[in-house]
């Protein structure tokens, strides 16, 4: 008995089996690893940003702090009146209050806003992608070790964990 022989119809080249199932080349690696290299980029400038404005609040509390505890040095010592001053004390703590409020309450809520930052979420998903076709694409168009290597050492730069906020915490 005889086995069925498969279809000797024309085999497909890998280029057609490339260009039919549509898969990664090269450039598409290159292409998509830039694009996240950029989106990474713009969240580290965004977290730096958050980090100097959070300094900047904590140095504003501060300064209203000092300011009222200077004010209550000096108000006794520049009034006369003891019920003058001690208006003029009841003013200043609630002018250091409310300052001290509009600091804090700005302060949660750019906390809030850099918890989640959209742009490193998608870095971190496009460098996922990449790490998981990468050593299929060099294979298939017989990169260089040397290249191969560069591609991982880029992507090393990645947050390639469960979670990419935790990217920013490491880097404290």
């Amino acid at each position: 008995m005889s086995r069925p022989q498969p279809d000797d119809g024309p085999r497909r080249t890998d280029q057609q089996r490339e260009q039919q199932w549509r898969l990664s080349s090269g450039a598409d690696v290159d292409e998509a690893l830039h694009a996240a290299e950029r989106l990474l980029a713009a969240a580290k400038d965004r977290h730096r940003h958050a980090q100097n404005t959070t300094f900047a609040i904590w140095s504003g509390v501060a300064g209203a702090m000092l300011s009222f505890a200077a004010s209550l040095y000096f108000l006794p010592l520049l009034l006369d009146s003891r019920g003058l001053a001690t208006v003029g004390a009841w003013a200043s703590l609630a002018v250091t209050a409310s300052i001290v409020l509009v600091l804090l309450r700005e302060l949660w809520g750019q906390r809030r806003r850099a918890s989640f930052d959209h742009s490193l979420m998608l870095a971190h998903h496009i460098a996922s992608m990449i790490n998981e076709a990468v050593n299929d694409v060099a294979d298939r168009e017989g990169w260089s070790y040397l290249r191969l290597q560069t591609i991982k050492l880029r992507l090393s730069a990645f947050p390639l964990s469960d979670s990419p906020a935790e990217h920013f915490r490491r880097a404290r």
